[in-house]
């Protein structure tokens, strides 16, 4: 596994981040986030479970639980994911410039498997976010606080995916490829505002 990969401590994790080397990058960095996210709506899950006050919603805390638990395990993969990806993106465009469309198929190649892992990390956000409304209005009130903040980590996650995109796409040859890439990032800033009602629900309820 590459240093900074799934399997690193989180020092290691930010130590290859703060490196000179290109990757890991922001898009692992959005991964990493949306999995902390997960794993912070799963725990609001779990304390909710664990008390029987609240067995009303118990079959909703198990359903949340369980996807959580998958999110962040599909969001940890693509932490490496990521940046290996970009790391073939930038051999694509160290290839000499000869005769021929060689170099630029492998640029377009590239630039579309770059773009199509922030796609992934920005699903993966946006259901984040989605697990994460149910718990704040359901969830053990003592921790409702802790789905929001996953919200929020998911939202950060979908600002960085909108970027990675916005970066790569130009480079894509395949007009399909390009719109659907574009309709990816217009569902990642519609789930902007749902992050943040999320957060300001339990801000309000904080402060009455």
């Amino acid at each position: 596994m590459a240093e900074g990969g799934a399997g690193a401590t989180i020092e290691e994790f930010a130590a290859a981040l703060a490196s000179d080397s290109p990757t890991p990058g922001g898009g692992s960095a959005a991964a990493a986030a949306v999995a902390l996210g997960a794993a912070l709506v799963a725990m609001s899950g779990r304390l909710t479970l664990a008390r029987k006050r609240y067995r009303s919603v118990h079959a909703e805390m198990r359903q949340i639980v369980a996807r959580a638990d998958a999110i962040r395990s599909e969001a940890l993969a693509l932490i490496e994911a990521d940046a290996e990806v970009y790391a073939e993106l930038l051999a694509a465009y160290r290839l000499p410039r000869a005769p021929g469309a060689a170099r630029a198929e492998a640029i377009s190649a590239a630039a579309l498997a770059a773009s199509r892992v922030p796609a992934l990390v920005g699903d993966l956000a946006l259901e984040v976010i989605d697990l994460a409304h149910t718990a704040v209005t359901k969830a053990n009130p003592h921790v409702r606080s802790d789905a929001a903040a996953g919200a929020a980590l998911a939202r950060g996650a979908l600002r960085i995916c909108e970027m990675n995109i916005a970066a790569n796409i130009g480079s894509v040859a395949d007009a399909g490829a390009r719109i659907k890439l574009e309709h990816n990032c217009e569902r990642f800033r519609d789930g902007l505002a749902r992050a943040d009602a999320a957060a300001d629900g339990v801000l309000a309820e904080l402060r009455s």
